[in-house]
């Protein structure tokens, strides 16, 4: 329990419901993408008036399920973030609208979260090293809102890698943490 505490203080989607979590971890990178689609279309020379209106809810990209779509057909991010996009869609829609109880012990919704490449990668990482893979956390629902959460942070950090990479953003110069 005291790890739940201390999980909760750094990462605010553990403090929400299991609908919370997955509606608004769909928000949070929907609007990260928003904000880089928005980055590349002004870098380009498109005006922020009609940034703003392309990206409104009634324009051409107000959904996230069409921004993943262009940020994948112009190689802004790659085939995995565009896969695991695409569940957290599905999921936040099963979330969202779905009359009855959701949660992260489902076996529709463990079965989607399993499908994501990011999840996969983790698992294989962690094999690697000898840890506990986060797909044996999946008995407790609190363990696996928690490896969600983590996924979530992966993504997120793999847009972000994407948007350096597109405007040609170096960190080399920074050189090795220090241990």
């Amino acid at each position: 329990m005291e790890n739940s505490a201390v999980a909760s203080e750094i990462d605010p989607l553990l403090e929400e419901s299991d609908r919370g979590s997955v509606i608004v971890a769909a928000a949070l990178l929907d609007s990260l993408l928003a904000r880089y689609l928005s980055t590349v279309m002004k870098s380009n020379g498109l005006s922020n008036r009609y940034s703003v209106k392309v990206l409104d809810g009634n324009g051409p990209l107000g959904s996230f399920s069409a921004r993943a779509q262009i940020a994948r057909g112009f190689s802004l991010i790659n085939e995995d973030i565009f896969h695991d996009l695409m569940v957290i869609r599905k999921l936040r829609n099963e979330f969202a609208h779905v009359h009855m109880h959701c949660s992260f012990s489902d076996k529709k919704v463990v079965a989607q979260i399993q499908s994501m490449r990011f999840y996969q990668a983790r698992n294989k990482h962690e094999r690697k090293k000898g840890e506990i893979l986060i797909g044996e956390l999946i008995s407790n629902s609190v363990h696996f809102k928690q490896a969600f959460c983590l996924i979530i942070k992966d993504i997120h950090i793999g847009i972000l890698e994407s948007q350096c990479r597109y405007f040609n953003i170096s960190f080399d110069h920074l050189g090795a943490w220090p241990k």
